[in-house]
């Protein structure tokens, strides 16, 4: 895929466009657009937040120049071949002085200083991610540069109204439909039955239904047939990896979240106004589960009590020791 590179900012035109990471947080298009970032935050917190992390529309808005990398985020730039020139250090951590300097020193080139021993387990974890890759069937060509296109960024005037843009980690634009692949590193369990919960907790669900929606507008003829995968690796040895799709269920529901997000975007630009949290005292509802947690155990405490135990005398017993009696002293008057 031949993408765009524009000879000078912003984007006045919808289409596929190859820019750099800091051309694209920095938010490239005509008018203040809504990425999918944004519009997790206005999903999850409120309009308010989405305008305070927004570089076209804060005023005060300070873009994050710490360059801290962890090892998930070297993996993903190895993943996918794409980014910022890595510059190794060798060296611990950064509290020397030489390293300090080094870490400088790459930043003011433009490049993003890594400690040795970051960049060696990450290069480790990626060659294990390639090499699990290579044994899931369909999935034997991701990332690979030669089958694809990696960060190409998509900037479209939607149907709604207001801008859009988004970065796509890895594109494969497959003859019976394009393959679009996310990668995502995780301290937690990379296992399939156990992604569910962090695809809905973390909003990726939000993420694949705003890419599609980029993708429908700008290639029409890819509606109904584009597959959406994200590529779940854990952080630590082994560094197994799995490949998961939505279900029906999770792509309808996050359709209806972009869908609301880019209404709402649309009439804060409109109207200038950039709601908060609700201005009256609002009733929260108790989670579920907390409340099915202790209805059980009253049951079950009950059924003890049913059949003659005494739930208090079924714990390991403890009595603190007597405390000790205050000292007296005797008081000489002068």
């Amino acid at each position: 895929m031949n993408l765009i590179a524009p000879a000078s900012l912003p984007i006045t035109e919808p289409g596929a466009y190859d820019l750099t990471a800091e051309q694209y947080h920095a938010d490239p298009c005509v008018e203040p657009s809504l990425s999918n970032s944004m519009a997790k935050i206005l999903l999850e917190s409120s309009p308010r937040h989405a305008w305070h992390a927004h570089p076209r529309l804060n005023p005060a808005h300070e873009a994050d120049e710490s360059a801290r990398l962890d090892i998930g985020t070297v993996a993903h730039a190895l993943m996918l071949g794409k980014g910022r020139e890595m510059v190794v250090v060798a060296a611990d951590d950064w509290r020397t002085k030489a390293a300090k300097e080094a870490r400088d020193a790459a930043r003011a080139e433009g490049k993003t200083p890594v400690l040795e021993k970051d960049a060696r387990r990450a290069a480790d974890m990626v060659g294990a991610g390639f090499a699990q890759l290579a044994h899931i069937e369909g999935a034997q060509n991701a990332f690979f540069q030669t089958a694809g296109t990696s960060e190409m960024v998509l900037a479209w005037q939607d149907v709604a109204g207001p801008w859009c843009r988004t970065m796509i980690d890895w594109t494969d634009f497959d003859p019976a439909g394009p393959i679009i692949y996310d990668y995502k590193t995780t301290a937690a369990s990379a296992n399939p039955a156990a992604v569910g919960r962090t695809i809905a907790n973390l909003g990726y669900d939000v993420q694949a239904a705003f890419i599609e929606r980029g993708m429908v507008q700008i290639f029409p003829h890819t509606a109904g047939r584009l597959r959406f995968r994200f590529v779940f690796q854990e952080i630590e040895a082994p560094y197994l990896l799995s490949v998961v799709e939505l279900d029906a269920a999770a792509q309808e529901i996050g359709r209806k979240k972009v869908a609301y997000a880019i209404d709402v975007w649309g009439r804060c630009l409109s109207t200038g106004n950039w709601p908060g949290y609700p201005s009256k005292i609002a009733t929260v509802e108790y989670p579920s589960f907390a409340e099915n947690a202790w209805l059980a155990r009253e049951l079950r405490e009950d059924d003890m009590r049913a059949g003659g135990m005494d739930p208090l005398l079924m714990l390991a017993p403890w009595r603190p020791a007597e405390a000790p009696k205050p000292v007296q002293f005797e008081r000489i008057a002068p």
